[in-house]
């Protein structure tokens, strides 16, 4: 048995490690503090709720590494999701301004209210 320590290249824990994996360690930290003050954080309907909330930004981003991978450079992808957003919030209040569209909620409205 040999009370040697490991050279500082072979050990996975030591001070520059910790400084590399700084945003890692503050995000499990955050977590943590959540966690603790909400008794919620860690149910099935809230970690659905956090994955759905980050799959537009994950897929943002699977596409911007892929993009980059390839040598070329995209700084259009949030000026696009930006109006693409846009695109939807008038394609809704059109739609949702439709005749139709209030026939169908005063018919839904009064259908509920009788018993």
């Amino acid at each position: 048995m040999t009370t040697q320590t490991l050279p500082a290249s072979r050990r996975w824990f030591s001070k520059s490690w910790l400084l590399e994996q700084k945003s890692l360690i503050a995000l499990m930290v955050l977590i943590a503090v959540v966690a603790s003050q909400s008794p919620n954080f860690f149910t099935v309907a809230n970690l659905f709720n956090i994955l759905q909330q980050t799959s537009v930004n994950a897929i943002m981003a699977v596409g911007m590494t892929l993009v980059i991978l390839t040598s070329g450079i995209d700084l259009s992808v949030g000026s696009l999701l930006a109006l693409t957003g846009a695109g939807g919030v008038h394609r809704w209040w059109v739609w949702r301004s439709m005749p139709w569209s209030r026939w169908r909620r005063r018919w839904r409205w009064e259908r509920q209210s009788v018993p």
